[in-house]
């Protein structure tokens, strides 16, 4: 049981570097940045397969909403990255999250590395609420979400916060937690 888990694991990884390495190749015509948030967003998607919402949250929407908090740039990238993508059935929606309209709701919320204090109150406020809250600012799954983004040497990793995915009722598959760091709140 634990080889076949090590063994899936393993899998999973290889595709990942496989994709990564792939979209290194296109990399070439584009830009560092644009290319970063592509992968993202690559990584974003895969957190739909990887996490599990309670029941309730996920069968009141028809699709998987990813809300962003970022420059309208990096919105645009990402939703045209995840464009007619969909995950058992459902479609993936990608839209501008505005922390003011409290009519918004999502499953995954990522937030663009340039963290406001009205986006970090704003995390506070989901933290017991079904919603994957992924960053990329400065220990970002430590202080305000679950999932953070991290550069190490070049390279993209992860970092997730146990904790605050138990509080927020959601399952984080051990293929992913084998990905990442495993972090506690600072």
């Amino acid at each position: 049981m634990l080889n076949r888990f090590f063994r899936l694991a393993y899998l999973l990884f290889a595709v990942l570097l496989l994709v990564n390495w792939s979209n290194s190749l296109y990399a070439q015509k584009q830009s560092d940045a644009e290319m970063e948030y592509k992968v993202k967003a690559g990584f974003v998607f895969n957190f739909l397969k990887f996490v599990s919402w309670p029941n309730d949250s996920v069968s009141e929407s028809e699709s998987w909403e990813i809300g962003i908090i970022a420059a309208d740039g990096i919105v645009d990238l990402m939703r045209e990255a995840l464009a007619g993508k969909s995950v058992n059935g459902r479609p993936v929606r990608v839209f501008e999250f505005d922390p003011e309209d409290k009519e918004q709701s999502c499953h995954v919320l990522f937030i663009c590395r340039n963290l406001t204090k009205e986006s970090a109150d704003f995390t506070e406020l989901l933290r017991e609420e079904p919603v994957l809250i992924v960053g990329e600012s400065q220990d970002f799954a430590r202080i305000h979400g679950i999932i953070g983004f991290v550069k190490k040497q070049q390279n993209l990793r992860l970092e997730i916060n146990p904790a605050r995915a138990k509080e927020a009722e959601l399952i984080i598959s051990g293929k992913l937690a084998s990905l990442a760091e495993l972090v506690e709140d600072k």
